[in-house]
């Protein structure tokens, strides 16, 4: 698909989808889990021993090398660096039993709506099909849940996760995370930094002595994405109609269009599937007018130009070969 056809700001799918993948594609249960992944996997970048940005952790907060997301032997070796595991949830569960961790819940999503309405443009593809771009736009709001049962332990991950989805989230991400898979072109921005909470206790059952210390972080996002939505172009004919009572085109347009003014042309009887166009437009400009027939000629420097009328549908090979009339029009002072 042609970028000039796609609307600037919007990630595309290029391949049109199937109407249950369509659904899918917009369904609040299928947007919240991949916001939530792709948050999860980008703490992992930070955490992991082979993440993407894991020097930028070895200098800024080393102590945050001893934490691992993905579960390991313990080993001597491991027992001397003092590595602790550190599950990173998509989902609320026992936390108690595996602490410490960090939790992914969503609080909910809400519709919006993006540009003027449904679609953000048509474009035509092969065997008379017409696609139209329909974007999705949706908020969602996440809260992130470090737990550990020492307050500094919990302290130290709020101080990670500020940096990761603070300071640092410009620099790494550009404040946006994007799918990485097959046929993916999501985009989940960040209009704003997440809310940090500090390090609070909490008693967990009836015994004083066991109790937990949480931060809860708050976080919105803007997931974006857009799939293209096919449809078969109609045949355009005349029923019952003679073709000597079809009416002929007609050209009404002034043979001078002076340097900076502007001249109205107009052109009777135009078909639905038919294309009107400059031959030169650093010499004159066209833009349609108030009425389907009516066209503003702007005069832009001295020269000639042409206003053609093209088949917009039936495409030939060869130069134009679409052509169907055209008129000269010269530009002076």
């Amino acid at each position: 698909m042609p970028p000039s056809y796609l609307t600037s700001g919007y990630t595309q799918k290029l391949k049109p989808v199937t109407p249950v993948e369509s659904v899918n594609r917009r369904s609040q249960t299928h947007i919240k889990t991949v916001v939530k992944t792709a948050v999860q996997n980008h703490i992992r970048q930070f955490l992991d021993e082979n993440g993407r940005f894991r020097e930028l952790t070895r200098e800024l907060f080393p102590d945050a090398l001893r934490y691992s997301t993905e579960p390991f032997d313990i080993t001597p070796a491991t027992e001397a660096q003092n590595k602790v595991h550190l599950p990173v949830y998509k989902f609320s569960s026992d936390i108690q039993e595996h602490l410490p961790c960090i939790v992914i819940n969503d609080t909910g999503v809400q519709y919006k709506t993006a540009g003027l309405g449904f679609h953000q443009g048509n474009f035509r593809g092969e065997n008379h099909q017409i696609y139209t771009i329909v974007p999705v736009l949706r908020s969602v709001t996440l809260t992130m849940l470090a737990a550990s049962p020492d307050q500094t332990a919990t302290e130290a991950l709020v101080d990670v996760l500020s940096l990761i989805f603070g300071e640092l989230a410009g620099p790494t991400i550009g404040m946006t995370l994007y799918g990485t898979g097959h046929g993916e072109n999501w985009s989940a921005r960040f209009p704003k930094i997440p809310e940090i909470g500090s390090a609070e206790r909490a008693n967990i059952g009836d015994d004083q002595k066991d109790i937990l210390w949480t931060s809860l972080t708050q976080m919105q996002l803007e997931y974006e994405d857009a799939f293209l939505l096919p449809f078969v172009e109609g045949a355009w004919k005349l029923h019952n109609v003679d073709p000597a009572d079809i009416p002929v085109r007609r050209f009404d347009m002034p043979s001078l269009v002076r340097v900076g003014r502007q001249e109205v042309g107009r052109i009777f009887n135009q078909n639905p599937n038919e294309m009107v166009s400059s031959s030169d437009p650093s010499v004159l400009r066209l833009r349609r007018g108030a009425i389907p027939c009516e066209y503003y000629l702007v005069g832009i420097r001295p020269g000639e130009a042409y206003v053609r009328v093209t088949d917009d549908v039936n495409f030939k090979a060869g130069p134009h070969s679409n052509l169907l009339e055209q008129q000269k029009i010269t530009v002076g002072y």
